[in-house]
């Protein structure tokens, strides 16, 4: 087997039927997929089994996060090349080929990441910059803007992300490596529940001398966070604590103590403007 797609859902049935059809349509013998279902309590795991038989399921009995899914998932792969693929994705275009290609022909490359794009064909920010309290604050004013659909910020980010270029990590909704090298470098770290778990994969890669590669020639459609759609705040909890816990690992104290004081700001500014 060349290469395994492994999807970790939970409660998204409508948007996993459409990108398990999206990915069958572009099937392949060399390609197995694997669903990990974490104890969903919508119809899911019904959903699989009666529409795509040829996929093979693992469903949980309870929740066990995103980290610990994936990996539960690679251990049933058989595949040489993974994976990780969100429920809420579809394929426009068979890029899993594409993928394949320019990471086997460069042994440089740890990680590869496509285009990522919204529904209506608009780019959607699929890389950045390792986190640290600076690149934290770009990107959430970045964020914002790009939020409001800033057109002269669009089109500046259109041609920035044209080319194929190495970046600092790349989204867990579709990134692909080789299987060999993800056991090697510890797998997904579980104590990770959810967010963070995939720029700190990238970051062990790239520590271990390797690149990640972004690769706008193939492109996906992302719709992006349907199963935590409606943020509250156990989903900010979660967010928050895989943050601290990715800063503790990768950077310095000063880091940490800027990001504890910025976290203590905005809970107190969130608070202030509730009041």
């Amino acid at each position: 087997m060349k290469l395994s797609i492994i999807i970790v859902n939970y409660n998204t049935s409508g948007d996993l039927h459409a990108c398990l059809a999206s990915l069958e349509n572009y099937e392949s013998p060399d390609i197995e997929i694997i669903v990990i279902d974490n104890a969903s309590k919508d119809d899911s795991v019904r959903m699989v089994r009666q529409n795509h038989p040829g996929v093979v399921l693992h469903p949980l009995r309870k929740n066990l996060g995103f980290s610990k899914a994936n990996n539960l998932g690679s251990e049933q792969a058989s595949g040489e090349f993974l994976v990780f693929l969100n429920p809420d994705t579809e394929l426009c275009e068979p890029i899993f080929e594409k993928l394949l290609h320019v990471l086997a022909a460069h042994q440089d490359v740890g990680i590869i990441g496509p285009r990522l794009v919204f529904e209506d064909g608009t780019l959607q920010m699929s890389t950045g910059a390792f986190p640290g309290i600076w690149s934290e604050l770009r990107m959430r004013r970045l964020s914002r803007k790009f939020d409001k659909q800033d057109k002269r910020l669009l089109r500046r980010l259109e041609s920035r992300f044209n080319f194929t270029q190495e970046v600092d990590w790349v989204t867990g909704a579709c990134m692909m490596l080789k299987k060999e090298l993800f056991e090697s470098i510890g797998r997904f770290d579980e104590t990770i529940f959810m967010f963070f778990e995939d720029v700190d994969l990238c970051r062990r890669v790239h520590n271990a001398g390797l690149k990640i590669l972004y690769f706008p020639e193939a492109k996906l459609i992302h719709k992006r966070g349907s199963s935590y759609a409606q943020r509250n705040a156990e989903i900010d909890k979660i967010y928050r604590q895989s943050q601290l816990t990715y800063y503790s690992k990768h950077n310095a104290f000063c880091s940490n103590l800027a990001l504890k004081w910025y976290l203590k700001y905005i809970k107190r500014f969130n608070v202030k403007n509730e009041s």
